[in-house]
């Protein structure tokens, strides 16, 4: 997966991805709750001497998000292209009744986003829960900053 930003200061290698309407930021391939713009020769300098550490958060669900996502553009602009064909996905059900035996062709009544999700084996409730873990760090942070301004 190609990041959408890329930048190395004092040898760190900082990439941003932006994934789900959220910027995801890595430095030296470790997620980060540091924004990608706030990191600067200063910063690491600063957080350096004040032995900030770029902590790693585990987000198992989003790595997997994060390494499928060049796939995951592509078959979900090919499933906008059906979209726009009109062309509706569809899947075959059947009958609870054994003597009538009838099978029906439905639409899918999965959205896309659910449908990518099933397709890569990826726990859309699990990444939420890590996504709202990082919130919760970084408002954390912000609040005990904000204490000791």
């Amino acid at each position: 997966m190609s990041p959408d930003k890329v930048k190395t200061i004092r040898g760190h290698k900082i990439e941003q991805f932006y994934w789900a309407g959220r910027d995801v930021v890595y430095i030296d391939n470790r997620l980060t709750d540091w924004k990608y713009d706030e990191i600067t020769p200063e910063t690491i300098a600063l957080a350096s001497a004040k032995g900030r550490k770029m902590k790693k958060i585990e987000t198992p669900v989003l790595e997997k998000i994060r390494k499928v996502h060049e796939d995951s553009q592509r078959i979900s602009e090919f499933l906008e292209w059906l979209q726009t064909e009109e062309i509706t996905l569809a899947e075959w059900t059947g009958s609870d009744c054994d003597e009538c035996g009838d099978e029906n062709l439905m639409p899918i009544s999965m959205n896309r986003e659910h449908l990518l999700a099933k397709y890569f084996c990826i726990d859309l409730v699990k990444a939420e829960k890590e996504r709202q873990a990082i919130l919760d760090d970084i408002r954390a942070k912000k609040a005990s900053a904000e204490k000791q301004a």
